[in-house]
């Protein structure tokens, strides 16, 4: 899912960047904003469902949190979209686990999310191995996560639509 959280963010701004860049005249834009704004809605639901099953809310601390580059152009010496990731260090029985969490490029633009602390609370799936690789744990921003899809897919939503008041509005007008 984390490829996927990925691939929506970028997708949204480049779609978004495109149609105001244009001026909301490419009509081809239309599937892919539809398209992604269902992408956003899958990630929420996965959220969702991972929601019903992580039910024990246990004390975590961020033992890492770092910014990371994507597509860096080589004549620049500063990337242009950062994301973040985080390591989370959770004691589940008599072990110690840890939770990695992305946090996808347009949703770190803006700076620190407000109220994720160094530490907070992870809530864990009981049933799951708390060594399982995905999903068996949701970092304390989940919350923002979920409000961001629901967001993204939103603006995608409204792009598809003003794009269709355009075309409208340029065949009415002939």
């Amino acid at each position: 899912m984390r490829g996927l959280s990925m691939v929506n963010s970028y997708l949204t701004l480049l779609l978004v960047y495109e149609c105001v860049r244009c001026n909301f005249s490419i009509l081809g834009l239309i599937p892919l904003l539809v398209v992604n704004a269902v992408l956003s809605f899958v990630l929420a639901a996965h959220i969702n469902s991972r929601r019903k099953h992580c039910t024990v809310p246990v004390e975590a601390e961020l033992v890492q949190s770092e910014r990371r580059e994507a597509l860096r152009p080589p004549h620049r010496p500063v990337a242009m979209i950062h994301w973040t990731h985080d390591v989370w260090r959770y004691r589940w029985g008599d072990d110690v686990c840890f939770a990695e969490d992305t946090i996808p490029p347009l949703m770190s633009l803006f700076g620190p999310l407000v109220g994720i602390r160094r530490s907070g609370t992870i809530w864990v799936d009981p049933y799951r191995s708390p060594y399982a690789t995905y999903g068996g744990v949701l970092s304390p921003d989940w919350r923002y996560h979920l409000r961001f899809y629901y967001a993204t897919a939103v603006l995608c939503l409204l792009c598809a639509v003003a794009l269709c008041m355009v075309a409208l509005a340029g065949s009415a007008l002939r």
